[in-house]
């Protein structure tokens, strides 16, 4: 990555596995890896602004512990997903987005981001990265349909960017050298006995792999965590672990990575 002057670097959703996202990138800093264009969908949204707005990993460590991040956002069960609108509104989310991110404009943030949301009334996928709807559009990006309630905007029914676009690179391709992709959605083979908990989750991470193939190949670099797999997008109580698995299966490709070159 040495030869390479300008990185962007895109998170991926999905749910509670997103907290890997912070620990990426702590290992990604550590190694002097500073990405100055940042994309993102759904819960790895949030954590772009969090990472754009100038917040450094460890400080977003303290900000999903002090402003109980994890907690707010353990209302997400499977059983929600039977629910007729939406199992509950995001005002929560939004308050504490508000407090840790004061202001209104993508262009205040300190690096360049964006996020992919979906209008679902259409249906169609789409890139926002402008405006003054900065907290409005990550609201929309997270919102998982039959989970939260959409975001309304006037005739647009705005909902989680990771049901059409979860891996959204297409803003960096242009403006970066090379293009880091997080994946924590990404599922492999397993030995291990499919239940009720993890049914769903294979299910929907088998086509988000399948809907993302060529973005995957876009990617320069695309890292993903075999070990997420013990977790599910609900396993909020155990953000420190993934966290961990983030910051650790991040080191891992890093060396492997350097001993290639």
């Amino acid at each position: 990555m040495k030869e390479k002057k300008t990185i962007g670097l895109c998170l991926s959703g999905g749910g509670a596995l997103g907290f890997a996202h912070i620990g990426a990138l702590q290992a990604l800093e550590e190694r002097n890896i500073f990405p100055e264009y940042i994309s993102g969908a759904s819960f790895g949204a949030i954590i772009g602004a969090l990472y754009s707005y100038g917040y450094n990993p460890l400080e977003m460590r303290y900000i999903v512990q002090e402003k109980k991040l994890y907690n707010i956002l353990n209302i997400v069960k499977p059983t929600h997903l039977f629910r007729s609108k939406g199992f509950s509104s995001n005002k929560k989310v939004k308050r504490v987005m508000k407090e840790v991110i004061p202001v209104e404009r993508f262009e205040d943030l300190k690096k360049k981001f964006a996020l992919s949301l979906v209008d679902i009334a259409i249906p169609q996928w789409e890139i926002v990265s402008s405006g003054d709807k900065l907290i409005d559009s990550i609201m929309a990006s997270m919102s998982i349909p039959v989970v939260f309630e959409p975001e309304i905007d006037k005739s647009r029914i705005l909902v989680d960017g990771g049901v059409m676009n979860n891996l959204p690179v297409e803003p960096l391709l242009e403006k970066c050298d090379r293009v880091i992709g997080i994946d924590v959605q990404n599922i492999g083979t397993t030995k291990k006995v499919i239940d009720k908990k993890t049914l769903g989750q294979r299910y929907y991470g088998a086509m988000m792999k399948e809907m993302q193939k060529h973005r995957v190949s876009l990617c320069d670099d695309y890292i993903w965590f075999p070990r997420l797999e013990d977790y599910t997008f609900y396993d909020f109580r155990h953000y420190q672990k993934i966290m961990d698995i983030g910051y650790e299966g991040t080191v891992k490709y890093l060396d492997e990575l350097e001993k290639k070159e």
